[in-house]
């Protein structure tokens, strides 16, 4: 289990800077660190349906709905949701919409608000936990700590070269991180995408 201070003095190790005791302290480095913690802890948490991070809510329409004739009903999103999983049950990525043959779009989201033609919304999100480092598994503290490190190294070490070499890193890590969480999923079946559908039409 890591806090803030562990991971951000991870990535300052990797790119030869001196450690910190707080992030809250005056030094260069910890206000640098701190200044992206956060942007780039989400961004690092949308890339993947990271299961340390995964909620569930149901969500109850709006008395008015905001998608136009497209969609019979809006949902406002939870205030932490960073990334949507799934929709009632079923996956929400590309290959879930090309499956619709044509048809109108299953859902849409626009802005915070989720566009669908359901009465009720049943979702699994990825939660902005990006101020919880305890709970962050092991694989992903690394591939983030190599990706701070590659947001520092500049303004801090000044050392391009190392920068592509912690790029590196950075890939190397964050794919253990993503066969880390999938090993830990269940098995489950995945929609045939337009290149199997193709056959049908």
């Amino acid at each position: 289990m890591s806090n803030k201070t562990e991971v951000i003095n991870r990535a300052l190790i990797k790119i030869g800077a001196n450690t910190i005791a707080s992030p809250d302290e005056a030094s260069e480095q910890a206000r640098k660190a701190l200044l992206i913690f956060e942007t780039v802890a989400q961004n690092e948490l949308r890339r993947q349906a990271w299961s340390f991070a995964k909620k569930r809510a149901t969500l109850a329409p709006l008395a008015v709905a905001t998608g136009g004739d497209g969609f019979a009903n809006s949902f406002n999103l939870p205030g932490d949701c960073l990334r949507l999983i799934t929709l009632n049950g079923s996956w929400v990525f590309t290959a879930i919409r090309e499956a619709n043959n044509g048809l109108d779009p299953y859902y849409a989201i626009e802005g915070r608000t989720l566009q669908a033609n359901d009465s009720a919304a049943k979702i699994v999100y990825v939660s902005d936990v990006s101020g919880s480092v305890d709970l962050w598994d092991a694989a992903f503290v690394e591939a983030f700590a190599c990706r701070l490190a590659t947001e520092l190294v500049q303004s801090i070490a000044k050392n391009m070269t190392l920068k592509q070499s912690l790029k590196q890193d950075y890939m190397e890590a964050l794919k253990e991180a993503k066969r880390t969480n999938a090993i830990e999923l269940p098995p489950q079946t995945l929609a045939d995408d337009s290149w199997v559908l193709a056959r049908q039409w």
